[in-house]
C-alpha cells in the first residue's frame, strides 16, 4: 500500500507537478485489519477531517481491493492537489475535476510501474455510445457550460476516456494534442492568479 501511494505521488509530480508551487506534504495512511474495523472507525468518526489522512483496510476476502485502491488513489491525489494549488483544486471545471479524479482512481501498480486502464464496464459503455453516435465533440469539453454539459448521455464515461486520451492515450503520441491538457490547466491557473491580484 505504501509503495503504491508513493508511486502515485511520484507520478503526480512528474506529470502534473506544474499545477502549483505548493509543497505536497506527507500523508498518513491508516490501514485497518479488516472491513469491520474500517467501518467502525468511519462510523465513529462522524466528522469531516482536513487531516492529510487516507484510510483503507486489508481485504482478506478479495472483494474490495479495487474499490479500496480507487479510494486510496483518489484521496492521495486530492490531498496532493490541494497542497500544490488549493485554488486550482476547487476551481477546476467539472469535466476536468471528474476526469482527473477518475483517471487517477484507476491507477494500479504492476511490476513497479503505474498502469491506468478503464474497466470492462466503462469500455463497453463507450463502445455503445460510439455506435449510437452520442459522442461528445472535443470542443464541447472546453466550451459547454457545466449545467448543460452534464445533461449529455454517457458524459461521465466520455469524460473518463477523454482525460485518459490526454494523459495516457493517443494524445501523448501526437504533437498537436500532447500538451492540450497541461496548456489548458496552465491557462486556467494564469486566469485564477490574475483574479487574485485584481
Amino acid at each position: 500500500v505504501l509503495g503504491h501511494a508513493e508511486a502515485l505521488r511520484t507520478w503526480l509530480e512528474a506529470n502534473l507537478g506544474f499545477v502549483g508551487n505548493g509543497y505536497a506534504g506527507k500523508i498518513i495512511i491508516r490501514i485497518f485489519a479488516n472491513r469491520e474495523e474500517y467501518n467502525s472507525f468511519q462510523t465513529a468518526r462522524r466528522w469531516y477531517s482536513d487531516a492529510p489522512e487516507v484510510t483503507t483496510f486489508k481485504d482478506k476476502e478479495g472483494w474490495d481491493w479495487d474499490w479500496q485502491t480507487e479510494t486510496l488513489n483518489r484521496t492521495v491525489y486530492w490531498l496532493w492537489l490541494k497542497d500544490k494549488n488549493d485554488r486550482l483544486a476547487y476551481s477546476l471545471p467539472t469535466w476536468a475535476s471528474w476526469g482527473l479524479w477518475d483517471f487517477v482512481g484507476r491507477a494500479r501498480l504492476k511490476s513497479g510501474k503505474l498502469d491506468f486502464k478503464a474497466d470492462v464496464w466503462e469500455s463497453v459503455g463507450m463502445k455503445n455510445l460510439r455506435r449510437s453516435e452520442n459522442l461528445i465533440e472535443v470542443r464541447d469539453f472546453f466550451r459547454t457550460p457545466s449545467e448543460v454539459f452534464w445533461r449529455r448521455e454517457g458524459v461521465t464515461t466520455q469524460t473518463q476516456f477523454f482525460v485518459n486520451f490526454l494523459l495516457a492515450g493517443g494524445a501523448q503520441r501526437q504533437a498537436k494534442y500532447k500538451n492540450l491538457l497541461s496548456d489548458y490547466l496552465k491557462n486556467l491557473i494564469f486566469l485564477l492568479d490574475a483574479e487574485d491580484t485584481n
